[in-house]
């Protein structure tokens, strides 16, 4: 059976033998295979292909910013699957446009470089990829706040829960059982009032829950744009405007 992922593939040729590893993702100019739990790597574009049985795993996507899992633990390859940082970690994500990739190593994580070098020690509990903004999610304790690319804490970790920045330049956080939304500076866009919010549609409109009043959708303001209403629910708007909903009947 064939996992394909967005792409037409029409002839193969293995490129690399069969390794065992796994957490390979992404990109669009190679393809790891997996035959009984052995990875290779394939191209698409070999003319001399080669037929994939039906006992092949595929996917259509590898990425070597990625990491590779080998022997016990995660490391990164380049194209020709030569080994670039060895697999010592026991966690790794992608590098981001910094440059830099989250990792876990001895329970903490971290971030390297694309040398493999540890530009912010393993130190969080938990701590996940650079956003646009410069800014990463990272977790100590149960405290959450942001980092910049050197490890310094630019918004302090006093959350009990916080989410990714919008395009909108804000991020959901939540605090002493209420939630809302904060700027790049770790100031209130909307003060925390809400039992529950959503994330921000492209109409700039997000679901909130508010206790007794029900659900409705705020705007970046906090004003409410579509009042909460106790006898709907209310779903996150499409790209093309429209929002689902249920409506309880008479």
């Amino acid at each position: 059976m064939f996992l394909l992922s967005s792409l037409r593939l029409l002839s193969w040729k293995r490129l690399l033998p069969p390794v065992r590893s796994r957490g390979w993702r992404g990109g669009l100019k190679l393809a790891a295979v997996a035959i009984m739990a052995a990875w290779g790597i394939v191209s698409y574009t070999a003319p001399d292909a080669e037929a994939l049985s039906n006992t092949e795993i595929f996917r259509a996507e590898v990425d070597f910013s990625k990491p590779v899992w080998k022997n016990g633990g995660y490391g990164y390859i380049d194209g020709k699957g030569e080994e670039v940082i060895p697999p010592r970690f026991e966690e790794a994500w992608s590098f981001t446009a910094n440059g830099l990739a989250q990792v876990r190593a001895d329970g903490k994580y971290g971030y390297i470089n694309e040398k493999g070098e540890e530009v912010i020690p393993p130190r969080f509990d938990g701590a996940w990829s650079f956003e646009p903004n410069g800014l990463a999610r990272v977790r100590v304790n149960e405290k959450y706040g942001y980092i910049n690319k050197k490890g310094e804490e630019v918004i302090p970790l006093r959350f009990n829960g916080a989410g990714s920045f919008a395009p909108n330049g804000l991020a959901r956080v939540w605090v002493d059982h209420k939630e809302s939304y904060i700027n790049g500076k770790g100031e209130y866009a909307i003060p925390p009032r809400f039992d529950a919010i959503g994330d921000f549609a492209a109409n700039g409109l997000a679901r909130v829950w508010v206790n007794r009043k029900g659900e409705g959708y705020i705007n970046r303001k906090g004003e409410e744009v579509i009042p909460p209403r106790s006898d709907r629910n209310v779903g996150r708007f499409a790209d093309n405007g429209l929002a689902r909903i249920w409506q309880a009947g008479e």
